[in-house]
């Protein structure tokens, strides 16, 4: 069982891909639930802490045009409120704790198509964690991890669409 002040988020963010539809075939979503906890009996929660790290050692990462934490924490609101998880700041259930991070150094093992040569490059990545923390016992209840890559100069509607897709991916995943 993991501890929430053991949960180090080490992370970055689900952003875009410049395509006309919404790519997510590269959005890979990892749950861990605690098997002893019973869902059902949560009914609201608090926002904890929220974190952001960014690895770019040359510069690139401009972010997007909106703020992802206000995004994320309005997806978080709208997941939990359709399980008739309601925020309650003042005395929670639940603590939510999310990071976001993005690794614009990221290198990738890829192979060229047409030498079928193995090579390293540059592919900057992000992820999205979300925790839920059980008030009562201090320990997590459950954890969602989102990667994907980050694909420079795509629009915003691009990006708040991944996102979405990511957050909503993440907790069809969370048990009843």
């Amino acid at each position: 069982m993991m501890k929430a002040k053991t949960l180090l988020a080490v992370l970055a963010l689900t952003v875009a891909s410049a395509c006309s539809t919404v790519p997510t075939k590269d959005i890979e979503i990892q749950t861990r639930a605690d098997p002893r906890v019973n869902f059902s009996g949560y009914e609201s929660y608090g926002l904890l802490a929220a974190t952001g790290m960014i690895r770019d050692g040359e510069g690139r990462w401009a972010g997007p045009p909106f703020n992802i934490g206000q995004r994320v924490e309005y997806l978080i609101d709208q997941e939990l409120g359709k399980r008739g998880i309601q925020k309650n700041s003042a005395n929670p259930d639940l603590l939510v704790v999310y990071g976001i991070g993005v690794d614009m150094d990221n290198l990738d093992l890829k192979t060229d198509e047409k030498t079928d040569e193995l090579h390293m490059e540059n592919v900057p990545a992000g992820a999205l964690i979300i925790a839920l923390t059980d008030t009562q016992t201090g320990n997590v209840a459950w954890v969602a991890v989102a990667s994907a890559d980050i694909q420079e100069n795509a629009d915003e509607e691009m990006m708040q669409k991944r996102i979405d897709y990511a957050v909503s991916q993440m907790f069809k995943e969370l048990p009843e």
